[in-house]
């Protein structure tokens, strides 16, 4: 039976998986090849993407973690790039490329007619590959731009070369998912990539998880989605010092631009305790405890006897204090609330996924 997807991860591939593969490619009936974190012998490799090259089928080609182990991997993986014609998808997610892997495979991608989603995630890249990218996310008359990048944990890529990874972003009008998870971009990076974000407006996904960001970028990133949001709809924070106030203002206005058939948005519960407190009400007699109730009419039916007297003293002294206590006790719940509001605004949390509008490609 044809198979149109193999996918394969943390296998030992035997001699049969490898001619299941072999003859799949050679047949142009395989559409997907994920090989993850797979032992196979250099000289199988070797053989499969010799086929891939030549494979009129195959449109998504994963070979990531340890996949490509030595600088002959990466060689023959160009070959069969600069050879193929129909990928659209590749993934090499935590390979050993390095800045000589990217510039070499760098060539056969930057004259492939079809590729538009690339991860190079974890692949050890600094600033050269910066340069590399730059060409790719912008057209050229024989190829399309990119649409889907991950560059994913690259600790090695400079503040300089974010900045200039910005620059061309700034002039991209093609990519829709943008993935750059614990780098160390910090406040500078991320400030620049902000801006370029403003200036495409296309941009739909945007994965900043885990890197060293803080309030200012947040600010930043609400201003952005305030005044010049485009067509961002999914943002992800995890692992960031932002405050959580920050995080739940962007939440509302991605909602607000994003989710049309959403219901108006829910009062917070602190909303609805600040309410209920406000609205108690102290000075009408007929909302006025029990005991005080009774204190007053006890007061209106005053006699000149003595024990009579004494007793009205007594309720008017026992209502006056149940009162007390009810305000001391109001008091002391909105100074709660308060200091629990307050505790809320100040503290610094890790940041969240602000939203889960899915995202599809054709």
């Amino acid at each position: 039976m044809a198979q149109d997807n193999i996918q394969k991860e943390n296998e030992v591939l035997t001699q049969a998986d490898v001619v299941t593969i072999c003859q799949a490619l050679k047949k142009h009936q395989l559409r997907l090849l994920c090989l993850r974190e797979c032992t196979l012998d250099d000289t199988d490799l070797q053989r499969i993407l010799k086929l891939a090259g030549s494979c009129r089928s195959l449109h998504q080609l994963t070979l990531n973690v340890g996949m490509l182990r030595i600088p002959r991997h990466v060689e023959q993986l160009s070959v069969c790039v600069a050879r193929n014609q129909t990928l659209t998808g590749l993934h090499l997610h935590g390979s050993c490329l390095g800045d000589d892997g990217i510039q070499l495979l760098g060539k056969s991608l930057l004259s492939h007619p079809n590729i538009v989603s690339l991860d190079v995630g974890d692949c050890q890249l600094g600033d050269v590959a910066v340069d590399v990218l730059y060409d790719m996310l912008l057209p050229e008359t024989n190829r399309p731009a990119l649409v889907e990048l991950t560059l994913s944990a690259n600790p090695r890529i400079s503040a300089q070369g974010w900045a200039r990874l910005s620059m061309a972003l700034a002039n991209c009008t093609s990519l829709r998912a943008l993935m750059l998870d614990y780098n160390p971009l910090g406040d500078y990076g991320a400030s620049c990539l902000l801006v370029a974000v403003a200036a495409a407006q296309n941009l739909e996904v945007l994965d900043l998880e885990g890197c060293g960001l803080t309030e200012h970028t947040a600010q930043l990133l609400l201003h952005l989605v305030q005044n010049h949001l485009g067509g961002l709809s999914k943002v992800v924070l995890h692992g960031n010092k932002v405050k959580r106030s920050t995080v739940d203002a962007i939440k509302t206005y991605l909602r607000e631009n994003h989710m049309d058939t959403e219901s108006e948005t829910t009062t917070s519960d602190l909303d609805l305790t600040l309410t209920s407190i406000t609205s108690e009400p102290t000075t009408d007699s007929s909302s006025l405890p029990q005991e005080r109730k009774e204190t007053s009419a006890t007061g209106s039916d005053e006699t000149d006897e003595e024990d009579t007297d004494d007793e009205d003293d007594a309720s008017t002294i026992q209502g006056s204090a149940t009162q007390q206590n009810y305000v001391k006790a109001l008091t002391e719940k909105e100074r709660s609330d308060g200091e629990e509001k307050e505790k809320d605004d100040d503290e610094d949390s890790l940041g969240e996924e602000l939203t889960e509008v899915p995202v599809f490609y054709a």
